[in-house]
């Protein structure tokens, strides 16, 4: 009976941890500003129309679009082994694209609620804090390597699986 009991509670610990596996896309991004790539036109219409007449307005549009290209093509696929695909269409000087892709192993720890991600070779070593979302899973990032889960994060991913 007490087996029993211990596999209810882990089950749920189990089935979230097994539920990262698959492709996932960013569908939404916030840092300090929300952009949704399903309605990105009237997003980056209010946006630019809020800057009008501000100090600064242009460096902000541009750092503003910069993250949305940043972004609009990232995917990062999670196997069951353990390992995991990041690919990152980035912009370039011009309008020339460089693909930049990671590949390595990654740990999701559903006590403390965080997903690492490491390269195999060490160079790129990154923790977000993890929150499970009806439609898909939200990361949050601070550049300092805290762990931070709240709107006061440097950027927060919102990404569902893609098909």
């Amino acid at each position: 009976m007490r087996k029993l009991f211990i596999l209810f509670c882990l089950f749920p610990l189990v089935t979230k941890s097994q539920s990262v596996i698959g492709k996932w896309k960013i569908v939404a991004i916030n840092n300090g500003v929300y952009f949704s790539y399903k309605d990105s036109a009237s997003t980056i219409n209010q946006f630019l129309n809020s800057l009008k007449g501000k100090k600064d307005s242009s460096e902000s549009a541009a750092v503003f679009m910069r993250t949305i290209a940043l972004y609009k093509d990232y995917s990062i696929s999670f196997s069951r082994d353990g390992t995991y695909q990041e690919i990152q269409v980035g912009i370039t000087k011009g309008a020339t694209s460089e693909v930049m892709e990671f590949n390595g192993i990654y740990d999701v720890n559903l006590a403390h609620n965080y997903l690492e991600l490491s390269t195999k070779n060490k160079k790129r070593h990154v923790v977000y804090s993890l929150d499970f979302i009806p439609k898909g899973i939200k990361l949050y990032y601070t550049a300092m390597g805290l762990i931070s889960r709240n709107e006061n994060s440097d950027i927060i991913l919102t990404l569902e699986k893609s098909q």
